[in-house]
């Protein structure tokens, strides 16, 4: 029977290539003649033959030029005949697409890029054949997304001689849903587990969010490699997927995920070793095998983690193409894997230069004083990638991008070139503002972080609203030394009344001053502060309350004063602006110098961490806590009132007015405390119109705590709220 049917395909596909044939004896081609052209030229026939004029024709050459007109897809028919020595060649064409219709989708450009690939678009020629492909195609896309249902009907329609309409109608039919996941085989690992870790999941309450339910083919073969790797990074390395199946219900809306694994035993780190051409100490390489220890279970993530480090240990001593393979040695009988790592470290090599691409605005002195990899010197991917990091901490740019390239007619020697999207560090607005503490307000502000590409920074800020007016003037050069010594100087002016609009006690300040300050670098990531400045305040009291009363009849009213202050910071933030992940914190000390009308200090620390939960870093947990203790010395007992710590409001606790937590005075305004513990827990998520943005970011604060005191007139913690 199966002999039967090949010889009757071969019989089809025989009479397919000789239609349109006519039997003829061989003869001499003396002229040859196409007729029924009307669109295609005569020369895109000619090209096709095998046979000019004065040579022999046979049944053969027609049989091959036959052929070779139908693969050209422009005709429907073809004839060939002899007349005298005349070859004629008698075609009828397919008609031409006048154009292409998709409907039943709303987004159709990857509808479009497919039958473009396939050459179905507008002015080309119909090809029925062509159209089946394509529906073909199409179904099977759809079907990838998990869209069993699909539906997809093509036609055409004779608008005119030789034109035709086509028309794709595509019904997509719904996702279908995950019903069910079950693995079959797990004993060692529980298979709950496993399908923790799996892309796909069985229809939850925020499927609808996460879409975690419905089913695709890209998310199905990664999750059998997410299974795979999870066991092999626990030691399980014989473990295989045994079958993985995907069943679909009739209705085609629901489908059933069955993996059938065989997990096999454990296997254990045996010796670790490395091997080849060693141009430095092995003691060098201790830290990046320290992972790798005899009698661990054995994971391929930290086989993988290992060999990296080696490579970076490498790089940094100017060995940056290097080749490090991984060689296991098994014994299968002890279920113990040794690991040697072969070594060929090739050439060293040598930085000839250091280009910085695409900066427009920013100073090219200005990128390169970050980066300390030197030109000349062996090139180092550890200090290549610190550069890149400054960069980014900085925020003079967005995004950089390294390339090394090779120096032509050289093994040893590269180029290193940053290419860097310049951020917009500059910012200028003019706005209306309220708030439920300030009411209706309105500012002015100016700001260039990097000043006319210097690195320099410069802003200027007008507020004003029914609490406070402030004018504020800074400047801050990180680089006043070429050791990166930092200057910078604030002017200010401040008058505010906050009692107006909150619960504070009723007086108001009326504030002139200055700081002038300097940052030494004293780390990679840390820096000691210190600064001077000098106040010129005017105190005013609207207030019955005893506190005040009696302290500006103690100290009067107006006070000048100058100011020491001293700090500590650390940040390995990987940005200024916007970061994803890192810490920070700042210490700092200030306070008014001896001999001064008012002697008194404030000591606080401010600390953020970043820590993203999400491997795109568009979900990132964000924790920041505030300590603060102040208080007199000398002839002052106790800490000046308008100096006191203040909380309330949307930063810290919500549902409470703006400065309205912590003890009251005996009026029962709020007075404020020396002493505060403050923090919030941050959950900072995607932009909904665009996660990758890098000049917006949204947050939600779910949770905080706040502690504030004040003595002798209050306990320490006079108020502890946690919502």
């Amino acid at each position: 029977m199966l002999i039967r049917k090949r010889k009757w395909l071969f019989g089809l596909l025989w009479i397919c290539l000789n239609h349109g044939a006519q039997a003829f004896e061989r003869f001499t081609v003396q002229q040859i003649q196409v007729d029924g052209l009307k669109r295609v030229s005569e020369g895109a026939v000619l090209k096709e033959l095998s046979v000019t004029p004065g040579e022999a024709f046979t049944e053969a050459d027609a049989e091959q030029v036959l052929q070779r007109l139908y693969r050209t897809g422009l005709f429907a028919d073809v004839q060939l005949s002899a007349d005298q020595g005349k070859l004629v060649i008698q075609v009828a064409e397919r008609p031409a697409i006048q154009k292409v219709h998709i409907k039943g989708v709303k987004q159709s450009d990857t509808i479009k890029k497919m039958l473009k690939a396939m050459r179905i678009v507008d002015g080309g020629i119909l090809n029925p054949v062509r159209l089946k492909e394509a529906q073909q195609s199409i179904e099977n896309m759809y079907v990838s997304q998990g869209r069993y249902g699909v539906r997809v009907d093509y036609r055409w329609r004779e608008v005119k001689p030789g034109l035709v309409d086509v028309t794709f109608d595509i019904f997509e039919g719904d996702v279908a849903k995950v019903q069910e996941i079950r693995i079959l085989g797990a004993t060692a690992i529980p298979e709950q587990t496993l399908i923790k870790q799996m892309h796909h999941a069985k229809s939850n309450w925020l499927s609808w969010f996460s879409s975690d339910d419905k089913y695709s083919r890209e998310k199905w073969n990664a999750d059998l490699e997410i299974l795979r790797s999870y066991y092999m990074d626990r030691g399980y390395m014989d473990m295989r997927i045994q079958s993985a199946q995907v069943s679909v219900t009739p209705n085609k809306k629901h489908i059933y995920l069955t993996i059938q694994v065989i997990e096999g035993p454990i296997y254990y780190v045996g010796d670790t070793q490395l091997k080849g051409d060693l141009p430095i100490s092995k003691d060098t390489f201790a830290e990046a095998l320290a992972p790798l220890k005899t009698g661990d279970v054995f994971s391929r993530k930290t086989v993988m983690d290992v060999k990296t480090s080696v490579e970076e240990v490498l790089g940094s001593e100017g060995y940056s193409f290097a080749d490090v393979q991984v060689m296991p040695e098994v014994d299968e009988s002890q279920h113990i894997m040794s690991i040697i790592f072969d070594i060929n470290p090739n050439k060293r090599v040598y930085v000839r230069r250091i280009h910085v691409k695409g900066n427009i605005s920013t100073q090219d002195e200005v990128f390169r004083r970050d980066i300390p990899q030197m030109e000349g010197a062996p090139l180092s991917t550890k200090l290549i990638k610190e550069g890149k990091d400054n960069i980014l901490r900085r925020s003079y740019a967005n995004r950089v991008e390294i390339e090394t390239a090779k120096v032509f007619g050289t093994t040893d020697i590269v180029d290193v070139e940053y290419q860097v999207e310049e951020g917009k560090v500059g910012q200028a607005g003019v706005g209306l503002e309220y708030s439920q503490a300030q009411r209706l307000g309105w500012n002015l502000n100016w700001g260039q972080e990097n000043f006319f590409g210097t690195g320099k920074s410069l802003n200027f800020n007008f507020d004003h609203n029914q609490a406070a007016t402030n004018y504020q003037l800074g400047y801050f050069d990180p680089f006043f030394t070429v050791d990166g010594v930092g200057m910078g100087y604030n002017v200010y002016y401040n008058r505010t009344h906050l009692s107006k609009t909150t619960n504070l006690s009723s007086y108001s300040t009326d504030t002139t001053g200055m700081d002038l300050y300097w940052v030494f670098p004293t780390g990679k990531y840390e820096y000691i502060k210190t600064s001077i400045g000098y106040d010129d305040m005017h105190l005013k009291n609207n207030s019955n309350a005893t506190e005040i009363q009696t302290f500006m009849a103690n100290n009067g009213y107006k006070f000048k004063e100058t100011t020491l202050g001293l700090g500590w910071g650390y940040s390995d933030l990987d940005r200024r602006i916007f970061p994803r992940t890192g810490m920070s914190h700042s210490i700092n000390l200030k306070g008014s110098l001896p001999g001064s009308k008012l002697q008194y200090y404030r000591l606080t620390h401010d600390a953020h961490w970043y820590k993203p939960i999400t491997s795109n870093n568009y979900w990132i947990f964000h924790v920041m806590t505030t300590l603060g203790y102040g208080d007199g010395y000398g002839k002052t007992n106790n800490m000046p009132f308008f100096k006191h710590f203040y909380a309330g409001g949307s930063r810290w606790v919500r549902g409470y007015e703006e400065n309205d937590l912590g003890p009251k005075d005996s009026s029962g305004g709020s007075f404020g405390g020396n002493a505060m513990v403050a923090a919030s827990f941050n959950l900072i998520f995607p932009n909904p119109f665009k996660p990758d943005a890098e000049s917006v970011r949204t947050y939600d604060i779910p949770r905080g705590f706040l502690c504030l005191g004040i003595h002798p007139w209050g306990p320490l913690c006079s108020v502890l709220q946690n919502r």
